[in-house]
């Protein structure tokens, strides 16, 4: 990978700032340490030196090889030496870049799909243990945490549409990561996998109810407003199924048949759930426009999980993919009931998310990561 001369100068740029504001720091024995020893014991001796002095020699390293230590620490795993980078350096500084509450929401819900991400290569690879369950579920559990103090803001702000988004986008991603992470548990790849499995099960219900709250609260405004939200959550809802499609096409041969076919009958499914809206649309049930089009992009986003999800690891556990799913559930149950509002106390944790494995930050294009990119109306 060569980058261009403003590339690079991006690049240092963004890791002198970080520099600037985590400046280094150690012990006077750390001091002496690093006089007495190579720098290879220098940087693996964490005993003597600070967390921050270690990240300000990869620093150091990455500015001085154009970045290159950088852009490969993403493709880094809980346990490889380059996975401190990738989560203290890489995404602290795409962090800092998260201006707008828009974008940290997206952000936030993209390094929870991450750490799942990483959870699961590893248990394919037979390779998930102990030590880097726990790293996956600490860092999981500081992204979700922070996810729900920005809906909370929102609400507070009386934004009720794009806390309802941020729910909707984080239940996406929950749901399809906990039933990807149910099949590598079913198929006897990796035991270590249950633990994870079980705090994104119980995120995903709290998640689930959070979004529902949210919507009721929608339906309830005036309704030149319902109306605005439902209109606009329609050519959301549009965009990313058909951002959805094309992704689709482009990845059959890396995906694989099985991934691929459930992908495209779950975007069958989201272009049948917004027909739906535009139907309550017409009639003026704009309330329930808005939950339908919420769920069909959740629908779409799922379809895209699975095509990723082929891509990065193998899906094809020799399970049952078929059967019904929540989404499908609703919109059966719409079909026949009319109601357009969903309530889900009970979840089954088998639904829909959207995964990319490229990122861009300020010209700089990261790899190896995943994200979950819905539409947020601030």
């Amino acid at each position: 990978m060569r980058l261009s001369k403003v590339e690079k100068a991006q690049t240092r740029e963004l890791l002198l700032r970080y520099m600037h504001h985590n400046p280094v720091r150690f012990s006077e024995q750390g001091r002496h340490q690093l006089q007495r020893s190579g720098f290879l014991s220098f940087i693996t001796n964490s005993n003597l030196l600070y967390k921050s002095m270690a990240i300000a020699v990869v620093l150091l390293i990455a500015i001085a090889t154009g970045g290159g230590v950088s852009f490969a620490s993403e493709n880094a795993l809980p346990g490889d030496i380059l996975y401190p980078v990738k989560v203290e350096v890489n995404e602290n500084i795409r962090s800092a870049f998260a201006v707008s509450t828009e974008a940290k929401a997206e952000w936030k819900v993209e390094q929870a799909e991450r750490r799942l991400q990483e959870a699961e290569k590893l248990a394919v690879q037979g390779e998930l243990d102990g030590s880097a369950a726990t790293t996956v579920e600490t860092k999981f559990e500081q992204h979700t945490q922070a996810l729900a103090q920005i809906a909370l803001k929102l609400e507070a702000e009386g934004n009720v549409q794009a806390a309802a988004s941020v729910h909707s986008n984080l239940e996406a991603a929950l749901q399809a990561h906990a039933r990807i992470l149910g099949m590598i548990q079913a198929s006897g790849r990796n035991g270590a996998v249950t633990s994870i499995l079980a705090k994104v099960q119980s995120a995903a219900q709290a998640t689930t109810q959070a979004r529902a709250q949210a919507e009721a609260e929608v339906s309830t405004k005036a309704s030149a407003e319902v109306q605005a939200a439902a209109e606009g959550k329609l050519q959301a809802a549009q965009n990313v199924i058909a951002e959805v499609k094309s992704f689709i096409a482009r990845n059959k041969a890396r995906a694989g048949a099985e991934a691929t076919a459930e992908a495209e009958a779950k975007v069958e499914a989201a272009e049948s759930v917004a027909a739906q809206g535009q139907a309550r649309i017409a009639t003026g049930a704009y309330g329930e426009a808005f939950v339908l089009f919420q769920q069909a992009i959740r629908t779409a986003q799922e379809a895209k999980a699975f095509v990723q999800g082929g891509i990065n690891i193998d899906l094809n556990l020799g399970l049952d993919l078929g059967g019904q799913n929540q989404e499908e559930q609703e919109q059966e149950s719409q079909e026949e009931g009319g109601a357009g509002t969903s309530t889900e106390s009970d979840v089954e944790i088998e639904s829909e998310t959207e995964v990319e494995g490229e990122v861009e930050n300020g010209g700089v294009n990261l790899e190896g990561g995943g994200s979950l990119q819905g539409e947020i109306n601030l």
